[in-house]
């Protein structure tokens, strides 16, 4: 079973999304858009239903232990690093249905375990580590659901790359933009806070380049920053995109 990371797209999100790009999607993945636009109206009844019941004590959580953020480039040994942190019980870090489904998953949980458990694949697709529901996942996978603020928004609409670069660093973004992108990361943080009450290890690999954002989020936030032999890490690069399904990389 294939999972695109905007199929935790509410309604509004995903027809915004289609506008901007023009609606530019190839044919061969007009069936993906039609699970998509199907997953985005569950996700607005859902969502809605969610904020009702949880919204405002998640907006009154407060992110006592900030973070510890995991920084290197991809392929360097980041996923390793975050799945052995997470193995101390005193951390917490999103999991494989609170990453794709940001907006739902604190009232759909048992549903989605019972239903998507079974049928994950047994690894990643485009490498062998191993992908259970419980496996940490990057929250950048939630920020393409929750708006459509990252570079990753890049792989699936790349005659737009240009336009999601600029989630990179951020710097690039109006006011307006980043005081957005804000808001959004750091109500998913809280959110996250609320289900699981521990400090949380986070590891997205583009939060490298914007340190300064996350310090001005979490002054007190602690990173660590790991590396691998560059030629270790274009071997394996190269080596997993020619391995990848283009299908995992498209709507």
């Amino acid at each position: 079973m294939k999972i695109s990371y905007i199929y935790g797209m509410r309604l509004m999100d995903w027809m915004r999304l289609l506008i901007d790009s023009g609606f530019h999607i190839a044919p061969e993945y007009l069936s993906r858009a039609g699970v998509v636009t199907l997953c985005s109206v569950v996700n607005s009844l859902l969502g809605s239903l969610e904020d009702l019941l949880y919204g405002r004590r998640i907006e009154d959580v407060e992110i006592e232990s900030h973070p510890l953020f995991i920084l290197g480039h991809p392929r360097s040994g980041t996923t390793h690093l975050h799945n052995l942190l997470i193995l101390d019980p005193r951390f917490a870090a999103p999991t494989f249905q609170q990453a794709f489904f940001p907006h739902t998953f604190l009232y759909t949980e048992r549903a989605f375990t019972r239903i998507f458990g079974p049928r994950l694949p047994e690894t990643r697709g485009f490498d062998k580590m191993e992908l259970r529901l419980e496996t940490p996942q990057e929250e950048e996978l939630a920020l393409c659901s929750l708006g459509s603020l990252s570079v990753y928004m890049s792989m699936l609409f790349p005659h737009r790359v240009n336009h999601y670069m600029k989630y990179l660093s951020l710097r690039e973004l109006s006011p307006n933009e980043k005081q957005r992108w804000k808001k959004t990361y750091v109500r998913y943080l809280k959110k996250l806070t609320f289900r699981f009450n521990r400090r949380l290890v986070l590891k997205s690999t583009p939060h490298t380049a914007k340190i300064s954002t996350l310090l001005e989020l979490f002054p007190d936030a602690r990173f660590v920053h790991i590396s691998r032999h560059p030629y270790n890490v274009f071997q394996s690069n190269f080596q997993g995109s020619m391995q990848s399904d283009p299908e995992s990389k498209a709507i």
